[in-house]
Formats: C-alpha cells, structure tokens, sequence
C-alpha cells in the first residue's frame, strides 16, 4: 500500500524488516525481496544469500537470541558490503546440540556435518556460546570450508558484530590468511576490519558464487 502510494521509503523500511525476520515467514521475505529490487536502487545490485543458522544450546538459553542472531548476520552483511554486494539472510534459526562434543571447533565442525540435513542451497552454520579457555590460542575462534558452504563461530553473549564471522565467511569465497604482520580482517590474529589488496581480488571474483549441492 506505501509504494502504491509512492512512500518509497516508509515501503522500504517495512519491507527491509520483513527480510530481517525471515526465519519466521521465508515465503513472506521472498515476496518482500522481490519489491525491493524494484522500488531500492540499493537492493537491485546485492545478491540474497540464504543462511540455515543453527544456535547451541549456550546461545540459545540467553534472552532474545534471536534477535542476536539475526542482527549478527545483519551487521555481517553491512561489513562486507563493499566486497561482495550481499546480503546474508537466516531463512531458519534452529537447534543444535554440541553437548559433549570437545570444545574444538573442529571436533564441533564434523559433528554439525555428520548430524546436521544441509540445505538445497545457501550457507548453513553453527553459532556456539563455547568460550575459549582462557587466553589458549590454540583453540579456533571460528572455522569454515574453504570455498565450501559451511561455518562455526564462537559467539560472545549478547554480540552483534563479529570479525570472526567475517573472516569465516570470507574464506567460504576463497580468501586466504596472510602474514601476521599485515593490517587486514584475513589475519587471523589481528583486529583489522580492511581486507588486503589480494584477497579483494579473490572475494570478488567468486562473489557470484553459488552455495548449492
């Protein structure tokens, strides 16, 4: 009714919010996506990933993780709009039990892969509450395929902005590590939010990927 009477941006905004949840109605955001590639000159030049999003259970007993989870995709989006032009929308916010899975996130990888019914398409990922023990280095703060379709990050509580996720996800478009004296969000030890020359290059050209079986 607001683009019919020709409130762009109020049409916009409810529609962009309809995106955002998703997970609660994927025929709905598909119908809204569709409107605003029409109405958004914004909207017309980003893809439209899927994501199916899997909380564990140390997520999922905090207070409005959904809404997280939703925002951290969100702001993910937004910090890496200026390689890939995409937007990552969790279509399903589901379960998963890392229970007495070792704290690794390798170990927490394989069994997300050997439990977990992937999609026909899109990324699908586990968000974990387990913590790093202390200050040990050895234990990944997240892992990802490379060039594949699926991650696993660890999530502070209540955090909706993640380099971690950024950095996974980039390797899933085939970005490498660097040297750890390089500024650059592909090193995995520093806290930079740019990405280095080379692997804009690679983001890019394979930001047109597809992430089916």
């Amino acid at each position: 009714v607001l683009a019919e009477r020709r409130d762009t941006d109020r049409a916009i905004a409810f529609l962009e919010r309809a995106v955002w949840l998703a997970d609660l109605d994927p025929a709905a955001a598909l119908g809204a996506i569709r409107q605003l590639y029409v109405l958004s000159d914004e909207w017309k030049g980003h893809r439209i990933v899927p994501v199916q999003l899997h909380a564990d259970e140390l997520i999922r007993v905090q207070p409005d993780w959904q809404f997280q989870m939703r925002n951290l995709w969100l702001s993910v989006s937004a910090m890496l709009d200026s390689v890939l032009e995409t937007r990552f929308v969790p279509i399903a916010i589901l379960p998963f039990e890392t229970g007495n899975t070792p704290n690794d996130l390798d170990s927490i990888h394989a069994a997300f892969l050997a439990e977990a019914r992937p999609p026909a398409e899109g990324i699908f990922a586990v968000m974990t509450g387990r913590r790093v023990p202390g200050d040990d280095a050895v234990y990944k703060k997240g892992v990802a395929e490379f060039i594949g379709r699926s991650l696993v990050v660890r999530v502070a509580p209540g955090a909706i902005r993640s380099r971690v996720l950024a950095h996974e996800i980039l390797h899933l478009y085939g970005a490498i590590h660097v040297l750890e004296g390089v500024d650059t969000l592909m090193n995995p030890t520093g806290d930079s939010l740019a990405l280095d020359a080379p692997n804009i290059r690679i983001v890019r050209s394979l930001r047109r990927r597809e992430f089916e079986i």
